[in-house]
């Protein structure tokens, strides 16, 4: 076992230090690239997201792994519009499912092949009411679930799967050379 058994279970929840390589022009006093740490990364892992939330909507009436094509008729003379507004109708995900299906599969493996459509999103969030503190959750949703659903907080249909912190900004005194 990996773990001590009196440590708190963290859910899966990983810390990644961030680091990055930032160029200085050759007239500057120490040309180059510098690596600057930008702070800690909090992050769980997708697939484990992923197999936790299917499992909890494995027999979920709403989601959609066969996608289709959806069309209006405005009435009886008119022709039919192709409507466009979930994932799982578009063009793209047809496509993929599409190649999924005529892919070789695993062998000995009789599961079903599907697409996954997998959105981020992210927004600031301020911590406290009398400070600076802010936040950048990542959200992950599944874009084979309908976006009215999606857009309803009472179906838990977003999953938080990283942890972004706020860059500062700090200076270093970077003095050009002669032009």
């Amino acid at each position: 076992m990996d773990d001590w058994e009196d440590e708190p279970d963290t859910g899966g929840w990983m810390k990644t230090p961030i680091k990055i390589d930032i160029p200085f022009h050759k007239r500057t006093l120490h040309p180059g690239t510098k690596e600057f740490d930008t702070g800690i990364l909090h992050h769980r892992k997708l697939i484990s997201v992923i197999q936790q939330k299917l499992t909890w909507l494995s027999n979920h009436p709403h989601l959609h792994f066969e996608p289709y094509e959806l069309f209006w008729q405005p009435n009886d003379t008119a022709g039919l519009i192709r409507v466009y507004g979930e994932l799982y109708t578009s063009d793209a995900f047809l496509q993929a499912h599409h190649e999924v299906q005529n892919s070789i599969g695993e062998p000995g493996c009789d599961l079903p092949h599907v697409v996954l459509g997998l959105m981020f999103a992210s927004d600031g969030t301020q911590l406290t009411t009398f400070s600076n503190a802010k936040l950048w959750p990542v959200y992950l949703m599944f874009g084979n679930e309908s976006k009215d659903r999606r857009s309803k907080p009472s179906c838990h249909a977003f999953e938080h799967v990283a942890y972004l912190e706020t860059v500062h900004i700090v200076c270093y005194d970077v003095i050009l050379g002669p032009t």
